[in-house]
């Protein structure tokens, strides 16, 4: 037991000091592996990505439709959150393109980064809309950002069957 605990030990030590880290697939370079993964595994995977892009984009619905209330947040708050909602979606995007799907999930694959990208594009917008700090083009991309929310909700159900 003891020797297992200083073998452990050594090669966790070995990686930290040798800098070991994960690197992020780069979606140029395709599929991040050589064959696809299980159906389960997929349906798990996408559907756990379709949350956290529809949880951006009702975030921003939320906080769009407060802006001009007086209730919170301020312009600086939102459009630092818009930032980080852009770059998270643009992650779940890249994850999508790299992840390999089921055979029988390359058709919805496809439909579901339409949708991602859509999402991607109108937070775009909206934080282009937060920049210029108009209130119609603002209302006009969270209008949009409901959209797509409810276009990604639609997909969702394709993964709960």
């Amino acid at each position: 037991v003891l020797y297992r605990k200083i073998v452990l030990l050594t090669c966790v030590a070995a990686c930290a000091l040798s800098g070991c880290s994960i690197e992020r697939a780069d979606p140029k370079d395709g599929y991040s592996t050589e064959y696809p993964v299980t159906a389960l595994e997929y349906n798990l995977f996408i559907s756990k990505e379709i949350g956290v892009v529809e949880n951006q984009l009702i975030t921003r619905i939320m906080a769009a439709d407060k802006l001009f209330t007086g209730g919170i947040p301020d312009f600086p708050t939102e459009k630092e959150a818009a930032e980080e909602s852009v770059n998270k979606v643009a992650e779940i995007r890249d994850e999508i393109i790299v992840t390999m799907p089921a055979k029988e999930y390359e058709s919805d694959r496809e439909s579901t980064l339409n949708l991602v990208e859509d999402a991607l594009t109108t937070l775009e917008d909206y934080q282009d809309a937060l920049e210029s700090a108009d209130e119609t083009m603002i209302t006009d991309a969270a209008s949009d950002m409901e959209m797509s929310y409810i276009a990604l909700s639609g997909e969702a159900n394709n993964y709960y069957e």
